[in-house]
């Protein structure tokens, strides 16, 4: 998940405890088991890049970000990446062109865009349903009865070029 730190972060939090599927047999009725049980929630809280939950920069400065931090996310085992509108409707045309020029196939998504009121509650249940369907379609679940856990990198190590 890369995102500003105040969405990264509730988002998170969300998909550590968010029971809407049955773990088994994945019907949509709750088990009293995170859904995504035994998985590593990867958090990369941005806020260098992100100041007030908007990303600055150049174009290409947010278009290389993107990458470098899917890259990276890569590189911590990530099945799937949730990434901030932002970052998703400049730069989600790249790491798609990277993939494909390296036949990577990694599902890459965009959260809902956050307004400032509390309607995104509803926006990243409806994200948390979509990761857990698209994980459960690539039988991409590691499959342990465990508590999910969460992880959270800093992102402020990632220099963009000016």
């Amino acid at each position: 998940m890369i995102a500003p730190a105040n969405r990264a972060d509730s988002l998170a939090r969300l998909l550590l405890k968010v029971d809407i599927f049955d773990n088994v047999d994945g019907r949509k009725s709750p088990d009293g088991l995170p859904d995504f049980s035994g998985e590593t929630i990867l958090c990369m809280p941005d806020s260098v890049h992100a100041s007030g939950g908007i990303y600055t920069g150049s174009l290409n400065q947010i278009r290389e970000l993107t990458v470098k931090q899917v890259l990276r996310s890569i590189e911590n085992g990530a099945k799937l990446v949730v990434l901030a509108p932002q970052l998703a409707s400049l730069g989600l045309d790249d790491v798609d062109y990277l993939f494909g020029a390296v036949g990577k196939e990694l599902p890459v998504i965009a959260m809902p865009v956050f307004d400032g009121d509390s309607t995104h509650v509803k926006s990243d249940s409806t994200v948390a349903e979509y990761c857990y369907t698209l994980l459960r379609k690539r039988n991409a679940f590691t499959h342990n009865i465990a508590y999910p856990k969460g992880e959270w990198l800093k992102t402020d190590s990632l220099d963009v070029q000016n």
